[in-house]
């Protein structure tokens, strides 16, 4: 008499389908767990920035800090009984494991809150994110957000998060190293990074170099921004200087800020963005987001949108250090340190090489191979080019 039953193999089907489907259900809810933690934060973060304009309007600072679970309040007026906590678990897709950070920036005139969302919320993409006084930065892959400054008139804005490299249109995530100049910048002059290819901001390949001043402000606006400008340096600089993360002895004005990528002997890390460096040639820094740009300081120098004028600019013939008398009466406030102590000897800053001749162009950084390689640095400046053409000058562009 013949038995009626299930095979091994017709088991084994039923048992790999219920497997499936019960991963898809896993997956589902977890999916649909990091989206309504994700609308909690966007939730929470606006229900913050709601809460320190008020605080602001009645102080006329933002708060020195806040905390989860404390309030924003002043005097007898609580502006927000409870400020909410980052909901766990807090790694979503690589996000990092903390609460929202704020920062106070400029004695209290702006701030920044950043966050992490794990995926698209609303119209704002995964990711690092920051929110400001006049809204939430949502900067394009490759960019970084850097929040406004009262102090040089700056409205926030997205930079490139490593100096300009050039990719092929069809590839715009992989940076080229060829053809290479002979100092390992890739050659703009052999190879113009237009048509068929752009510049874009990633880690890989080389910084373009054999550029020129006007030729780097053009390859900003045909990708729709444009060349980083003087006082979007000083936006940035400050912010990196006031991070105390950025100072070897953890707290600011400390020790020393690392320089980058540089050295005195001309040999160098590698030029594209892979190889972080320790000690002074540490190439990234830390910004008031907690997220992080390469090579503002070494590397290559960068090519700015801005050009000095003898009589707003002295002119050193020759390096000299931000603690100088002579730059006491413009020249620091505009491209220098905010602290007239600090210096390139005992802080790393970098140095001032004054301007030769009206309409010479900013150029900042310091670059790694230079007779002056140590004196790289977040507040070097080089006021003695016309913007000609060289191996070792990059740029960096603003969206």
């Amino acid at each position: 008499m013949k038995k009626n039953g299930f095979t091994l193999i017709e088991l084994l089907v039923v048992v790999s389908i219920i497997a499936i489907l019960s991963t898809l259900i896993v997956v589902y809810f977890n999916t649909a767990k990091m989206g309504a933690r994700d609308a909690r934060r966007l939730s929470d973060v606006k229900q913050i920035q709601l809460a320190l304009k008020m605080y602001y309007n009645d102080v006329g600072i933002y708060p020195t800090a806040i905390t989860a679970g404390n309030s924003i309040a002043n005097g007898g007026t609580n502006y927000l009984l409870r400020i909410p906590s980052n909901p766990t678990p807090r790694a979503d897709n690589g996000c990092a494991d903390q609460d929202y950070q704020y920062k106070q920036l400029e004695s209290g005139a702006r701030y920044s809150l950043s966050f992490c969302l794990g995926d698209k919320t609303d119209d704002i993409d995964a990711g690092i994110r920051v929110a400001t006084a006049n809204g939430i930065l949502n900067c394009p892959t490759g960019y970084v957000a850097v929040p406004g400054s009262s102090t040089f008139n700056t409205n926030d804005f997205c930079v490139m998060k490593y100096e300009a490299k050039c990719a092929t249109v069809a590839a715009p995530t992989v940076g080229l190293t060829s053809p290479a100049t002979a100092n390992n910048t890739f050659n703009n002059a052999s190879t113009a990074c237009t048509t068929t290819y752009a510049p874009v901001s990633v880690s890989s390949g080389y910084p373009i170099g054999s550029i020129s001043q006007a030729n780097a402000a053009t390859y900003c606006a045909n990708i729709g921004g444009h060349l980083l400008t003087n006082p979007e340096w000083m936006t940035i600089a400050r912010n990196i200087e006031q991070t105390a993360g950025n100072w070897n002895g953890g707290v600011v004005g400390t020790s020393w800020v690392n320089r980058g990528n540089y050295t005195t002997a001309g040999s160098a890390l590698a030029f594209d963005g892979t190889t972080e460096g320790t000690s002074q040639a540490k190439r990234s820094h830390l910004l008031s987001s907690t997220d992080k740009i390469w090579d503002i300081s070494g590397n290559v120098s960068e090519w700015l949108a801005t050009t000095c004028t003898t009589a707003a600019y002295y002119d050193s013939t020759g390096l000299i250090e931000w603690t100088d008398s002579n730059l006491d009466d413009a020249e620091r406030a505009a491209a220098g340190p905010s602290n007239s102590a600090y210096n390139d000897a005992t802080n790393a800053l970098g140095r001032y090489d004054g301007c030769s001749a009206d309409s010479n162009v900013f150029m900042r950084g310091g670059y790694v191979a230079s007779a002056n390689a140590t004196y790289a640095g977040i507040y070097q400046v080089d006021l003695t080019t016309t913007g000609i053409a060289g191996t070792l000058i990059g740029f960096r562009c603003v969206k």
